[in-house]
């Protein structure tokens, strides 16, 4: 075995993720609250099945690598049936990151490797572009891959404002397609990174933000637009330490990790 790596826990308790056995082939996993494992694998995978979501109800998202190595996405049903899927519009991959009872979302890369958004259902797909060019993971400042969906179908995640590509911004789209763009704190003197990882079915969006000394933070959005910060006690206040918050529930309950001084990693839960 070479690590697992669990996605998320339903309402009844039941972990989902993904492992790497001895020669560093990914395949899914199902663990119910009794302790019984499924691993699973979508017919057609070859290269690796990589689980990222799963919904309060136990319906399971990601996506694997086939004999091609294109990237095809799929959605685990609570009756272990696996539907699989393409965007249409990829010519080199679709990833599919994170799922609620409001759908589920991902990326899929087109000709020039630019990332495009999608908001999908099992019988419909519809693509999106963020403000700006797309991002899912933000080199060694991200924690988290940078798409999630709530009930309603609110969708939020982060992209590279331009022309300053260095900043990354954090976005809401609603369904309408209407997007709010926001950052987690000042941008003074330069540049702060804000990666908004999970939202809950309230509105409430958590992630993590990097400032200009390259120190992460957690932060909590509220519907109205509020930003708490949030810095564990113990996290370091050194070049990439910090806090991140990975993870809200909806009571605003939030859950993620922090980085101390001498670069170990610990949890940490928040109650507001």
């Amino acid at each position: 075995m070479n690590g697992s790596y669990p996605a998320g826990i339903d309402d009844a308790g039941d972990i989902a993720g993904y492992y790497c056995d001895a020669n560093f082939l990914c395949h899914g996993f199902w663990r119910t609250a009794d302790g019984t494992y499924t691993s699973f694998d979508p017919s057609g995978s070859f290269a690796g099945t990589y689980v990222l979501g799963v919904d309060p109800a136990g319906n399971l998202t990601g996506y694997y690598w086939d004999k091609n190595y294109f990237a095809r996405s799929f959605v685990r049903g609570t009756d272990g049936k696996i539907k699989t899927f393409v965007d249409p519009a990829t010519v080199n991959g679709t990833y599919s990151i994170n799922i609620s009872g409001g759908g589920f979302a991902g990326v899929y890369e087109d000709a020039s490797y630019a990332l495009h958004g999608f908001l999908g259902s099992r019988t419909t797909i519809a693509t999106f572009d963020s403000p700006g060019p797309l991002e899912i993971s933000a080199g060694i400042y991200s924690f988290a891959t940078g798409i999630a969906v709530n009930q309603q179908g609110l969708v939020v995640g982060y992209y590279y404002d331009q022309p300053n590509f260095g900043d990354v911004r954090g976005f809401v789209r609603e369904r309408s397609g209407k997007y709010t763009t926001f950052d987690a704190g000042p941008q003074t003197p330069c540049c702060l990174w804000t990666l908004p990882y999970a939202i809950n079915d309230a509105g409430i969006i958590t992630g993590s933000c990097n400032d200009d000394a390259g120190i992460n933070h957690g932060f909590l959005r509220a519907t109205d637009g509020a930003i708490t910060i949030l810095d564990a006690p113990g996290a370091g206040t050194g070049n990439i330490q910090g806090t991140a918050s990975l993870s809200v529930n909806s009571k605003g309950v939030a859950t993620g990790l922090y980085i101390d001084s001498n670069f170990v990693f610990h949890g940490f839960v928040y109650e507001p």
